[in-house]
């Protein structure tokens, strides 16, 4: 994480913040520290999302999967911890939730 966070913080200075995101070395620092969200829950695309507020951040963190991953059994980190990267201009981006105990990673991304 730190050498994509680095990578991030000369192409935003070479290509002058063209393709992406402005991110401050605060947050920079908060999503290298990582975030604690305990065991992630898998849902499969044919079940709803519940809505969330804003400023509320659910313990258990629920994470979209393939069904046929789920049926196959597969199993998730339990004790993860969330680490964001920089997000492009045009929303694209990833997590990574990382589970110390097991060394599962499991990485969430979304491109376009």
């Amino acid at each position: 994480m730190i050498m994509i966070w680095e990578r991030y913080r000369e192409d935003y200075v070479q290509q002058g913040g063209k393709r992406w995101v402005k991110h401050s070395d605060k947050d920079i620092d908060k999503n290298l520290m990582g975030r604690d969200v305990g065991q992630l829950k898998f849902i499969g695309p044919d079940q709803e999302w519940k809505k969330l507020t804003i400023n509320h951040r659910p313990k258990i963190q629920q994470i979209r999967v393939p069904q046929e991953i789920i049926d196959a059994g597969w199993n998730g980190p339990q004790s993860a911890v969330e680490y964001q990267g920089p997000f492009r201009s045009n929303g694209s981006g990833a997590h990574y939730y990382y589970d110390r105990n097991t060394g599962l990673v499991f990485q969430y991304a979304g491109y376009w």
